[in-house]
């Protein structure tokens, strides 16, 4: 790789070999077409209209999201806090909170399986002792997880001992189950978050060739997991990781 680096060269050097300013006029361009294309997913609730943003606002924004992961606070609006004890002046002397959020995509979201409480007779009744409710229909949900419609449930299907309805016999239900609820959501660059019922690395490199990124708990007997990383005997707060040539990512 050629570069313009030397021995001397400054941390923000360095990063700008990484991240040109071709890179943020990209975003930039993205930015303002989403905004003019969907402004009732940019102004409400946010204080005021959206103006084009620019290739320094953008660069203000990645410095203020990288500084938030050095500096932590309770929650996002913290950051613009002026009160005595929590106050950090350099937050809302560099950018306004309502411009922030206006530019930060929200794209987390989360699958999970629930029990809806039903004690009447029903051929795909569940019975899970382990639950608050011990019987019931279970439904699988994909909700946002943050901003605020946390919690709020954007798609759903109800579990009919069907799972595995056209699916081929090597296909787990689970992944079957994930790529249809997400179908619409796909190639748009969300970030799902799920349970070791639905973690695969089969699913994980799915996921990845549609453009979608996932993190989750996994059972270690799924088909193509590292072989050797549940025998590793680890001390306390030491790790152990393996990763593949498309970058997914296995932690101990």
């Amino acid at each position: 790789i050629k570069t313009n680096l030397e021995h001397g060269s400054s941390p923000l050097e360095i990063f700008h070999e990484f991240l040109m300013d071709e890179m943020f006029q990209y975003i930039v361009d993205e930015t303002n077409d989403y905004a003019e294309n969907h402004p009732q997913r940019i102004r409400p609730g946010h204080g005021g209209d959206w103006f084009p943003t620019t290739g320094d606002e953008i660069k203000v924004l990645l410095a203020l999201l990288i500084l938030m992961g050095i500096m932590k606070t309770p929650t996002l609006v913290s950051y613009w806090n002026w009160g005595p004890a929590m106050s950090i002046p350099f937050f809302p002397e560099t950018m306004p909170r309502d411009q922030l959020l206006c530019m930060s995509p929200h794209r987390t979201l989360f699958i999970d399986e629930s029990l809806w409480k039903f004690k009447e007779r029903l051929k795909f009744k569940q019975h899970n002792p382990a639950k608050c409710v011990c019987f019931g229909v279970k439904v699988y949900q994909v909700c946002q997880s943050t901003d605020r419609a946390c919690g709020y449930t954007w798609n759903y299907k109800i579990y009919t001992d069907q799972d595995r309805l056209d699916l081929p016999a090597s296909t787990l239900a689970s992944n079957g189950v994930m790529l249809s609820l997400n179908e619409n959501l796909f190639d748009k660059g969300y970030n799902i978050y799920m349970n070791n019922w639905f973690s695969s690395p089969e699913l994980f490199l799915k996921l990845q060739v549609r453009r979608t990124n996932a993190c989750g708990t996994v059972r270690t007997h799924r088909k193509n997991m590292p072989p050797n990383l549940h025998k590793i005997k680890l001390r306390k707060e030491e790790g152990a990781y393996q990763c593949t040539d498309s970058g997914i990512l296995t932690l101990v």
